[in-house]
């Protein structure tokens, strides 16, 4: 699947560590994630790094699993 979404979107996917992400601050007006929290095993560090990459008016939407 993920090989396949990689030939429709090419150069859109970034696979990366969560602790780790490859985008400089603020460069996102929303993000979402569904079903990721819970598959953490440093669900803080993520939280932390995350903030940073959207803006002052951006929102995430996250969906946590139980």
């Amino acid at each position: 699947m993920l090989a396949q979404a990689g030939s429709l979107l090419a150069g859109m996917l970034c696979r990366a560590d969560a602790k780790a992400l490859p985008f400089r601050d603020a460069i996102f007006d929303a993000a979402y994630a569904s079903w990721v929290m819970n598959h953490l095993a440093d669900r803080k560090a993520l939280l932390a790094k995350s903030q940073g990459s959207w803006g002052p008016e951006g929102v995430w939407w996250l969906w946590i699993g139980r």
